[in-house]
C-alpha cells in the first residue's frame, strides 16, 4: 500500500496578505492559536514559551478533539477553507460550541514570527505529526507547486 502524503494547495499571495502579514508579534499569534484550540473543543490549553537558548520555541497543547490524517489534508491544509460554509454549521465538530474561526488562515499565524512549525495532533489514539517550513511553502507557491509537509517519522 502506498504511503499517504500530506499536501497543501495554495496561492502564496493569499498566505502573505491574509495570514503572515497580519501576525508580526506574539500576542495576536497566541490569540489566534488559542482560538483554534477553542474551536477544537479544548477544555484545557497550555502555553509554554522557551526563549532561554538560541532555538526559541512556543509550544501550545490542548485537549481538543484533534484531527485525523484525512482531516489534516481536507481541512487544515486547505487554505481559506470556510468551515461554516463547508459544514453548514456555526458550531464545532461535536456541536459543543459556536466556532470563532472565520477565514481558515489563523493556523498560519505562526509564520508571522517563525520559519518552521511542527504540528502534532491525536485523534482516536492515532498521532499525526508534521513539520511545515515557510521558505519551502513560499518557494513552492511561487513555482505553482503544491506543498507537502514533512511527516513523522521523517522529522529529525
Amino acid at each position: 500500500m502506498a504511503a499517504k502524503i500530506l499536501e497543501m494547495k495554495f496561492d502564496p499571495k493569499t498566505i502573505k496578505h491574509l495570514g503572515v502579514h497580519q501576525y508580526s508579534t506574539l500576542p495576536p499569534v497566541i490569540s489566534e492559536l488559542v482560538s483554534n484550540c477553542y474551536d477544537a473543543e479544548a477544555e484545557k490549553v497550555t502555553i509554554n514559551l522557551n526563549d532561554t537558548n538560541a532555538t526559541k520555541q512556543i509550544i501550545i497543547s490542548d485537549n481538543g478533539h484533534g484531527m485525523s490524517f484525512d482531516e489534516i489534508n481536507d481541512s487544515f491544509l486547505l487554505i481559506g477553507r470556510n468551515r461554516r460554509l463547508d459544514s453548514n454549521s456555526q458550531k464545532s465538530k461535536n456541536d459543543k460550541r459556536f466556532v470563532v474561526g472565520k477565514k481558515g488562515i489563523g493556523k498560519l499565524s505562526f509564520f508571522g514570527i517563525a520559519e518552521e512549525i511542527e504540528i502534532t495532533t491525536t485523534q482516536n489514539h492515532i498521532e499525526n505529526c508534521f513539520l511545515m517550513d515557510w521558505s519551502v511553502i513560499e518557494e513552492n507557491g511561487e513555482q505553482g507547486k503544491s506543498y507537502n509537509p514533512v511527516s513523522r517519522p521523517e522529522i529529525g
